[in-house]
């Protein structure tokens, strides 16, 4: 028997029996190190279990990126690769079953209305309980008008055996980089001519993908400094005026668009769902989503210059260089590196890893690797005498240089990928992870990512001085003194 054919094998028993437990204990959730017991124990090696949880995690990162900001093509792509790699997770079922329901009811295609019943199905078989998928069969029906929903038990081996057969996935072997295009892609003139442009205060915005309505509420001031958005699907806002106070709105289901009262605030930032804000003492205040502690700012803390607020945790860069953070951990992006040089700067975070910019112009990055987030030698030893002016931080990164070249590294842009070498910039901005926008020095405005369709070339956002990619809307402020 040939490496491929022993390792489908095995990976296939693997999943068979993970399923079989999961069906057999519903109220049971196999730990990771349960599940990596059970895969040894099927004749996987270790360096297996570690290709194929890096492969899962990468698949289910750009899926649910993707989902999130209305990509729904390729978040079914990349989700059913997911669902071939662990078909007993009832949240992988879940995502994908959303990904067929958003993409039936933005295209109409009947092929996506029976996946999505199925996914739902079988999230219900291994989580009875899961209100999710319950409300997402719900939905279909009443897209449909009619009841189609019918539960599937799982044969794994069938599956996974069909899909290798294909030849759809070789997860043990290194993908091939795919090839694109460099160049910026353009709006076209009905785009510009269809533009709708809101305005508040001193605060615009345009629709990102479709006609998605006014962003804005009622009657604000005309004095916002900075703005922040969110990264779900309906995000949220967190906006600074000039005198300190904070004004949110948005999706606001953890209380993320409610902030407490503050003192003065100097800064913010907007996670997943929740937001930060740096105090003119020096301290973090945060509010929304705390299921990861992302929230639980640390006692004592004081001297912030700076925060930046990830996925599901945070960072802040004290006075005299250090970086403290808390939140979510599982891949490390919390966790400090030891001996860490004097920090200079924080990246902005949309993602589960970390980056910094040090005081010695270099950069340093912690947290999720899976596809060379962290691999920060190249742009380190590209930066040569220029100056990082500011870091995204994303799957993939961008550090803007004041010679006003940009690095980027990690994983590419699956869709209008960012050129190898990129000049000529005088702004990179971005609000989530798979988009980037990028002011050039000769006015113009060009999009990368995940932000396609009517976010334009014109001449309104060219006049912004800050651009955020929100998940429906593109956000620009105009600063007054």
């Amino acid at each position: 028997m040939d490496e491929n054919n022993r390792r489908t094998k095995e990976l296939s028993a693997f999943i068979e029996k993970a399923l079989e437990i999961e069906l057999e204990e519903p109220d049971r959730e196999l730990s990771g190190d349960e599940l990596k017991k059970l895969a040894i124990q099927c004749g996987l090696s270790e360096s297996d279990w570690q290709r194929l949880g890096d492969r899962l995690e990468g698949h289910l990162e750009k899926g649910r990126n993707f989902l999130q900001f209305a990509n729904y093509v390729d978040a079914v792509e990349e989700l059913e690769q997911a669902i071939i790699l662990a078909p007993y997770r009832a949240d992988v079922l879940f995502d994908c079953g959303t990904a067929h329901l958003k993409l039936f009811g933005e295209t109409g295609k009947t092929a996506n209305r029976p996946r999505a019943t199925e996914m739902f199905c079988r999230c219900l078989e291994l989580e009875p309980d899961h209100r999710g998928a319950a409300a997402g069969i719900s939905e279909l029906k009443k897209q449909q008008g009619k009841a189609a929903a019918q539960k599937k038990r799982i044969v794994a081996v069938g599956v996974a055996a069909l899909l290798f057969a294909g030849g759809s996935l070789a997860w043990w072997n290194t993908m091939p980089a795919e090839s694109a295009s460099s160049a910026a892609p353009q709006s076209t003139a009905s785009q510009q001519a269809n533009l709708q442009v809101y305005r508040s205060g001193n605060l615009a915005a345009v629709s990102r993908i479709r006609e998605k309505g006014n962003p804005f509420p009622k009657n604000l001031p005309d004095d916002f400094v900075e703005i922040a958005s969110g990264f779900t699907d309906r995000g949220h806002v967190v906006a600074l005026r000039k005198n300190g106070e904070v004004i949110c709105w948005g999706e606001n289901e953890f209380g993320q668009a409610s902030p407490p009262p503050l003192p003065e605030a100097v800064q913010v930032a907007a996670g997943y769902r929740h937001s930060l804000a740096l105090t003119i003492d020096g301290g973090v205040v945060a509010w929304g989503d705390n299921s990861n502690g992302q929230c639980n700012v640390p006692a004592e803390l004081h001297d912030v210059i700076q925060v930046s607020a990830g996925c599901r945790h945070s960072l802040a860069l004290l006075s005299d260089g250090t970086v403290v953070a808390w939140g979510a951990n599982e891949k490390g992006q919390a966790t400090v590196p030891d001996n860490l040089p004097p920090v200079a700067q924080l990246a902005k975070v949309n993602a589960d890893h970390s980056v910094v910019v040090l005081q010695n112009r270099k950069l340093a990055a912690w947290g999720m690797n899976t596809q060379g987030q962290c691999r920060v030698d190249i742009p380190n030893s590209n930066i040569g005498t220029a100056s990082v002016v500011q870091v995204l931080a994303g799957g993939e990164n961008y550090a803007f240089l004041d010679d006003g070249r940009v690095l980027h590294w990690g994983r590419p842009l699956r869709s209008h990928p960012f050129p190898a070498e990129k000049t000529g910039v005088a702004g990179v901005f971005s609000g989530f992870p798979g988009a980037v926008l990028v002011k050039t020095t000769d006015g113009k405005v060009e999009w990368y990512g995940a932000l396609r369709g009517r976010n334009g070339l014109s001449s309104e956002i060219r006049n912004w001085n800050e651009i955020v990619p929100g998940p429906d809307h593109i956000f620009g402020i105009n600063i007054t003194e």
